[in-house]
């Protein structure tokens, strides 16, 4: 079997499951059965570091720590791993009360997005991190209602969008790109509706009137999250969000490693260590848009880490860069 064959069994198959009442999830990659060749070549290599990154992020559901177990839920199902659900519905749900904001934001997108998995009490008046609300807002409103304490975390700026403020060029497009380490356009677009909102950014609406850019945003997302083509009755009734606020993690998104030449990324990859060599493994997941060699072998080699964090989040990029060097 030639390496592009072989390739094609991990890659993007972009193939649909699940219910009606959210998003079909997308898989990314699927581990095949069939020969990987000859010992020592490259298919045996791919496959056997595959199959290593898929057992990292399977064999963490169960970890002890509960943010790395987390960790591992949220990739699995941004990968389309096939895994043990329940497990990963176990370790988001336990993420969703994290003390880490980024954990606890992509915790409960995952959660909305399943409506297998039933959404945990709020019971935080305030996370300090508005990402957080939106997500268990859309969460709540899933099953039907929202927690008085999430009533605005999904509602646009008090009064009408009158005045002509208009969003910078491709801003939205912008963090929706940046996000593909950890998410496929969801967390991107709930920074950027964050930040419409603050900025009160309109746009021309029907009959000539200005609307909020945030209030389409807050559609956009409501579809790409819960797979809803209307928004749900209780986001739509939302209150006013009196003093919006931008989002604390829009600086993990809109990284400058990102912009990084290739061979700094990997050096960090290989060298780097704690934050550096996690944020650089992330920031290759986004830059490298056409994989090489060289950007498989760094994260290949970060699988063998001690640190079990940095294994995660090689794990991710190595399938991740795997599975895009089909597209």
């Amino acid at each position: 079997m030639n390496r592009a064959a072989w390739l094609m069994l991990l890659g993007a198959a972009l193939t649909a499951c699940g219910g009606t009442s959210g998003p079909p999830p997308t898989v990314l990659v699927e581990i095949g059965d069939e020969d990987a060749g000859a010992p020592g070549t490259i298919e045996e290599l791919v496959r056997d570091d595959a199959r290593a990154a898929v057992e990292i992020l399977t064999g963490g559901l169960t970890a002890d720590d509960r943010d790395l177990a987390a960790w591992c839920g949220i990739y699995l199902r941004r990968l389309g791993v096939e895994h043990d659900r329940g497990q990963s519905a176990t370790a988001l749900v336990d993420g969703s009360g994290s003390g880490d904001q980024l954990v606890r934001a992509l915790s409960w997108r995952r959660i909305a997005a399943d409506p297998g998995i039933e959404a945990p009490a709020w019971t935080a008046e305030d996370s300090g991190e508005p990402l957080v609300g939106l997500f268990a807002a859309l969460a709540h409103a899933r099953a039907g209602a929202l927690p008085g304490p999430l009533e605005a975390a999904a509602g646009m700026p008090p009064g009408k969008p009158r005045k002509s403020v208009r969003a910078p060029a491709r801003r939205v497009e912008q963090l929706r790109g940046l996000d593909a380490a950890f998410d496929d356009g969801a967390l991107g677009l709930g920074i950027a509706f964050l930040e419409a909102r603050r900025e009160r950014w309109t746009e021309p609406g029907r009959k000539g009137r200005r609307r909020w850019v945030a209030e389409r945003l807050r559609d956009e997302l409501a579809e790409a999250v819960l797979g809803a083509k209307q928004l749900p009755p209780p986001l739509g009734e939302s209150a006013d969000a009196e003093d919006p606020t931008y989002s604390n993690l829009t600086e993990l998104v809109d990284t400058p490693l990102v912009g990084a030449p290739s061979e700094v990324l990997r050096g960090a990859v290989l060298k780097g260590r704690g934050t550096l060599r996690i944020g650089a493994l992330r920031a290759l997941a986004v830059a490298a848009t056409a994989p090489r060699a060289g950007d498989l072998g760094a994260s290949s080699a970060a699988l063998r880490s001690e640190d079990p964090l940095v294994r995660v989040e090689a794990a991710r990029t190595y399938l991740l860069l795997t599975a895009r060097a089909t597209e």
